[in-house]
């Protein structure tokens, strides 16, 4: 996950319409709230059902959901689609624009 928000730092930037340091900032309150945990705490049952949820849209978010579900958190997501189809499946997404007017 670490290096998936650093990946994609420049398309957060311009999408959330925050300077670079802006964003620094702002990674830096989110990642300080951030638990790196070990993949292998998500079941099988959790796996599937987090599959089940994305697999429409893009079935290589299932580790992402799976671990979301698992620890009843939150998943940011700068993907439109993602997000919009998450939401209607009454599933805890946020975006940029979310982070923003928090």
């Amino acid at each position: 996950m670490f290096i998936e928000i650093f990946k994609h730092r420049n398309k957060l930037s311009f999408l959330s319409e925050l300077t670079e340091d802006e964003l620094l900032v702002l990674l830096e309150k989110i990642l300080s709230k951030i638990n790196f945990v070990n993949a292998t705490i998500v079941s099988t049952q959790t796996y599937l059902q987090a599959f089940n949820l994305c697999k429409e849209v893009d079935p290589n978010d299932t580790p992402f959901i799976a671990l979301t579900l698992s620890l009843n958190a939150t998943l940011l997501t700068g993907d439109k689609k993602r997000y919009d189809h998450l939401k209607t499946q009454q599933f805890n997404v946020i975006n940029i624009s979310d982070l923003r007017n928090m």
